[in-house]
């Protein structure tokens, strides 16, 4: 009977054993299952956040540049409008600055690489102004004004003595050679 008990004592022994690693390998795989998911479920949320991240950074660059443009635009109107207030007859001019041709050059280029929704208007005034011609300055001033939202000042004729030099040189030989 003794050797029928150490037989019995070894084979629970045996199924003890297996038992236990059989458990501590579940246990083992539970946990390697439950890390996996927590680690996917961090690189998801990582995923998701770095996604609305980018997202968020698109439409901060796209509102600094739609704020670059209006700015942009905005300095090119006032940019004009104080150069055309050295021409006009007007009630109210507060800010002159010279008529040259290189700050309506500048201008040009700057009005032909934007997309101003006017932008065919404001070149053509540009261009007119490029070849001398100051003859319709108030309604030019009176445009450019316009889209400043300006009320105060507006433009009722052309001081013909304040043309600078240049413009009146340019005209007169764009007039000649036309003739």
């Amino acid at each position: 009977m003794v050797k029928n008990k150490t037989k019995i004592l070894r084979f629970r022994k045996r199924g003890v054993s297996k038992i236990v690693m059989s458990i501590f390998i579940g246990a083992v795989l539970i946990v390697t299952a439950a890390f996996g998911f927590i680690v996917q479920s961090k690189n998801s949320k990582a995923a998701t956040q770095s996604a609305k991240m980018v997202a968020l950074r698109k439409e901060t660059e796209d509102a600094q540049a739609i704020k670059n443009h209006q700015r942009i635009e905005y300095d090119i109107y006032n940019d004009m409008h104080n150069m055309i207030n050295s021409v006009v007859i007007a009630d109210d001019v507060r800010t002159k600055e010279e008529i040259t041709e290189a700050k309506i050059a500048s201008l040009t280029k700057e009005v032909t690489v934007s997309q101003f929704s006017d932008k065919d208007d404001v070149l053509a005034i540009l261009n007119k102004w490029a070849a001398g011609d100051f003859t319709q300055a108030d309604k030019d001033h009176n445009y450019v004004w316009g889209n400043l939202q300006g009320t105060v000042g507006v433009a009722t004729g052309v001081d013909v003595a304040a043309i600078p030099k240049w413009a009146k040189v340019v005209a007169k030989a764009k007039k000649e050679n036309s003739q």
